[in-house]
């Protein structure tokens, strides 16, 4: 059995051919992303690949950072949040601690789900406006477990009369209580669901241009597999998708049993921890840059630094950003006619503090129904027709450079900025030289005249950049895994502290370092450019592996299909003591508990089964069952407060 794994990153698209049986590479392919027609680049990768073995695929696997990138970096379709049996107070108090930015993401309908207390949908019917301009909807109600949702699906059927467009319902994907934290995770699904669609459209293009009729999977954020008309419904699910696929993938080439694995992308370094030869879960549910959900997946930590990571000038300071751009070598590379007005910008001595090597490049065009600017429009209007540096975009626009505004359109992926990177500062030093090289060097000359420095400082300078964030966000990391003091987070007295011995400072009668006994397994593309000095200063083995710039898409073949339900049985002393427990959309009410786990454990084999088979599982399923009591000590001895029960099925996928 061969399988096919393409994994598109926010730099790079990969794919390998992979003996199943044999478990050995039989092929590999790399690639640019294209990102503003992602086919292209699949296709190109694709290409790479032994003809005769591709046309024998039995299994086509997907990973992709796309929609961990678009958390990261805010962008992703417009969403309101509908909040049932919540106050706005409440919301008000707590809102930015799960990830939204504005209080405007919320629509709020009274009501508990509770006999007696139901909402009110007639008031829903007086605010269905409030979703116009929307590009998808998502809904969560409090203690949804209680009734399944009901309200959730009512307040959908409500909506659905007046709007075509994705709503969600936050139960459908998570059963945890939080309400808020489970409408974070609803609200993103939403968000990401033309991201997801954008991908999986020009994955069929490319199998069905090459004659592949393998069934498709995606990676889940557990490193599961789910089948591609699941994954339309829950793009949400593909968070850290492509960091799981990584991780999988490094632990198989790498064979340490203790490590982090350490995969630096263009846009993000993401870190797995494997211990004893396992991948550690993440407890609590994904957090992804500010948003924190109710996603289950493998512990995956994610932070702003990649090898198309912004290095923004800003009047003599250069400083390194936390969001992706397309590196100029890049952006030259594929418009010819760009690459001469850059070289023409950057030879021109003038100390100008407009950078002439920046500029934009379209994407995605406009949603009509969406209420952009007519500056916004005219300059998205003109990109069409091609690049455009910063002085002329603002020309388009209509406006003064001064009051230029791209933010929305860039948060939107409907333009993307160029301009200098790593990338192109490994291009210039000879670490990687995939793109135009001339244009990196010219616009680090231009920048070296610019801060009256010369050019081995500026090299110098960026690559300290890039290591020093790299090593304060691995001490971290072994931080929040090694000690139990800084498991919810590092002091930023602290952090400021590990900023100091990277250089190895002494302090007065003290002179500190880190080291760790973990190695540091390193997958992509810059991971030896910046790698090894970081390993080197925490005193930890650096692990390259041979075929690493490949491990995403490896690690795409490596998952199973899964699924996993919970049951929570409770106990209550109204008409009688016993336990209660909510199963096929009815409250069951036992005297023994034992006899409301056996329900559980027989209604949730049956349920997780039939989503294996749904999210493309073959039809030989195994469980796992797992029984957690609620045994609170007292005085006289103990008491049975409830159970719950979770299981999880799990199936190879279908040829």
């Amino acid at each position: 059995m061969i399988g096919l794994g393409i994994d598109t990153g926010g730099t790079c698209t990969d794919a390998v051919l992979f003996d199943m049986e044999k478990r050995c590479i039989l092929s590999t392919g790399k690639t640019a992303t294209t990102k503003e027609k992602l086919e292209k680049g699949i296709d190109t990768a694709l290409g790479q690949l032994d003809e005769e073995l591709l046309s024998r695929v039995d299994l086509v696997s997907l990973s992709t950072t796309l929609a961990t990138n678009a958390c990261v970096e805010g962008r992703g379709g417009r969403v309101k949040l509908l909040l049932i049996g919540i106050e706005r107070k409440t919301v008000e108090e707590s809102y930015t601690e799960y990830g939204f930015a504005s209080m405007d993401d919320f629509v709020f309908l009274a009501g508990e789900p509770t006999e007696g207390k139901e909402p009110d949908f007639s008031e829903l019917e007086k605010f269905i406006g409030e979703f116009a301009g929307c590009s998808g909807i998502a809904i969560s109600q409090v203690f949804a477990a209680r009734n399944d949702g009901a309200y959730e699906k009512k307040a959908k059927e409500i909506l659905s009369q007046y709007y075509s467009v994705p709503i969600i319902c936050a139960y459908e994907l998570f059963s945890d209580l939080n309400a808020i934290k489970r409408g974070a995770g609803a609200y993103l699904n939403a968000r990401l669901i033309p991201l997801i669609e954008d991908f999986l459209h020009a994955v069929k293009e490319v199998l069905k241009k090459r004659n592949l009729s393998a069934p498709v999977y995606i990676v889940r954020s557990d490193g599961s597999l789910m089948n591609e008309s699941f994954t339309r419904l829950h793009p949400v699910e593909t968070l850290l998708c492509g960091p799981a696929a990584s991780a999988l993938g490094g632990a198989y080439l790498a064979k340490e049993s203790d490590a982090l694995i350490i995969d630096i992308g263009g846009t993000t370094t993401d870190v797995a921890v494997i211990r004893k030869d396992i991948l550690k879960p993440v407890e609590d549910g994904i957090s992804i840059g500010s948003w924190k959900t109710f996603v289950k997946g493998m512990y995956v930590d994610t932070f702003g630094l990649g090898g198309d990571t912004a290095l923004h000038l800003y009047q003599k300071n250069l400083s390194l950003q936390d969001f992706r751009i397309m590196p100029v070598c890049m952006a030259a590379a594929q418009y010819p006619d760009l690459k001469e007005r850059i070289l023409a910008g950057c030879d021109k001595q003038a100390y100008s503090w407009i950078v002439p090597y920046e500029g934009f490049v379209f994407m995605h065009p406009l949603e009509e129904e969406l209420d952009y600017s007519e500056n916004e429009k005219a300059l998205v209007k003109a990109l069409k027709q091609g690049p455009l540096l910063l002085l002329e975009a603002a020309e388009e626009y209509g406006r003064e450079y001064y009051f230029l505004d791209t933010e929305r359109l860039e948060r939107e992926g409907i333009i993307l900025r160029f301009g200098l990177t790593p990338t192109d500062i490994m291009h210039v030093r000879g670490d990687f030289c995939a793109y135009d090289v001339e244009t990196s060097k010219a616009a680090v000359e231009w920048l070296t005249r610019h801060l009256r420095i010369e050019e081995s400082a500026l090299l110098e300078r960026v690559q300290r950049m890039v290591t020093l964030r790299l090593y304060c966000n691995l001490v971290r990391i072994l931080l929040e895994n090694g000690h139990p003091a800084y498991k919810d987070g590092v002091p930023d007295a602290l952090m400021e502290y590990v900023k100091h011995t990277y250089d190895g400072e002494k302090f007065d009668g003290i002179h500190d370092c880190f080291h760790t006994n973990l190695a540091f397994v390193g997958v992509g593309a810059p991971t030896h450019v910046f790698l090894p000095e970081v390993a080197k200063k925490l005193g930890a083995k650096c692990v390259l592996p041979e075929n690493a710039a490949v491990a995403n898409a490896l690690g795409t073949l490596a998952g199973r299909v899964s699924a996993t339900k919970r049951a929570e049985i409770r106990f209550v002393s109204e008409d009688g003591l016993g336990y209660e427990v909510f199963l096929d959309d009815q409250i069951h009410f036992f005297e023994e508990c034992e006899d409301a786990e056996k329900l559980a454990e027989e209604v949730l084999r049956r349920i997780t089964g039939e989503n294996v088979i749904a999210r493309g599982g073959s039809g030989e399923i195994s469980y796992v069952v797992e029984k957690k009591r609620l045994e609170p000590d007292l005085n006289y001895g103990t008491l049975l407060m409830g159970c719950t029960v979770t299981v999880t099925a799990y199936a190879f996928p279908k040829k």
